[in-house]
C-alpha cells in the first residue's frame, strides 16, 4: 500500500491503526487488515457525528465572519426560537430553528461548506 501511495510504511501504518482504533477496519496479525461491513445504524451514527462536527465548524465561522447586513437576519432568527421554545410551540420551533442554522450558513462566509451541509440533512 506504502508504495501505491508514493509513502513511506510509518504514516500508511499509523493510518492503518487509526481506522482499526475508530472500528472501521479489522486488523487481524499476521492475516491482514479487512475493511469492516458497517450496519447502517453505525453508518448512520457516524453521519451525525461528522455534521455535527461540521456545524461546529460553521458556527464559530459565522461568529467570526458574520458581515453587518446580515446581523439582523441572524437576531430575528434568533428571537424566532427563543419565542417558539418560550411558547413550547415545537412545529414552529423546528422551522425556526431551521432558519436560524441556514442564517448561520450564511454568516459563515464559505460558499461551498454550507451547501454540502444543507444536502446531507440527516
Amino acid at each position: 500500500m506504502a508504495l501505491r501511495l508514493d509513502a513511506s510504511r510509518t504514516p500508511v501504518r499509523k493510518a492503518l491503526l487509526l481506522l482499526g482504533v475508530q472500528g472501521l477496519v479489522d486488523i487481524v496479525p499476521r492475516t491482514g487488515i479487512h475493511v469492516r461491513k458497517l450496519r447502517a445504524s453505525e453508518l448512520i451514527a457516524m453521519m451525525e457525528e461528522a455534521l455535527d462536527e461540521l456545524e461546529d465548524v460553521l458556527t464559530r465561522w459565522a461568529a467570526r465572519r458574520i458581515v453587518a447586513s446580515r446581523r439582523p437576519m441572524l437576531q430575528t432568527a434568533l428571537e424566532g426560537t427563543a419565542r417558539c421554545a418560550q411558547t413550547n410551540d415545537i412545529a414552529s420551533y423546528e422551522d425556526a430553528n431551521a432558519t436560524l442554522h441556514e442564517v448561520i450558513y450564511l454568516a459563515s462566509g464559505n460558499p461551498f461548506i454550507p451547501v454540502q451541509r444543507l444536502a446531507l440533512k440527516v
